[in-house]
């Protein structure tokens, strides 16, 4: 997750103009909110050794994933993919993934 979480900042940064694209994408902006939050919660979960604040979270992660998975179809669709955006969306879906399998470690449930 760390490697992820590494080649995200570089594809952010990538260059000016696909900075200023990734600023100012709305849902993009929504799904790092919601990924914070549900690395918040499950250290938080760790911490205390209760996994029921996980288990609230997980509904989130899925909505992150489906946003996504629209986010990279819409740019697919366009036929004018600059790689640092369409990378920082991809790496974004990895990185929602490894979350839902640590949470579904964590929770002790199958994998989906």
């Amino acid at each position: 997750m760390v490697c992820v979480l590494e080649m995200q900042i570089e594809a952010w940064w990538a260059s000016r103009e696909s900075h200023f694209l990734l600023l100012n994408a709305t849902s993009l902006r929504s799904t790092q909110i919601r990924t914070l939050r549900t690395l918040a919660t499950l250290a938080e979960a760790l911490r205390e050794g209760n996994p029921e604040p996980i288990v609230a979270n997980s509904q989130e992660l899925a909505s992150i994933a489906a946003e996504l998975h629209q986010m990279r179809d819409q740019i697919n669709q366009r036929h004018q993919i600059e790689a640092p955006i369409y990378g920082y969306v991809w790496l974004s879906l990895k990185l929602a993934q490894q979350l839902e399998q640590l949470l579904c470690i964590t929770l002790r449930r199958p994998m989906p």
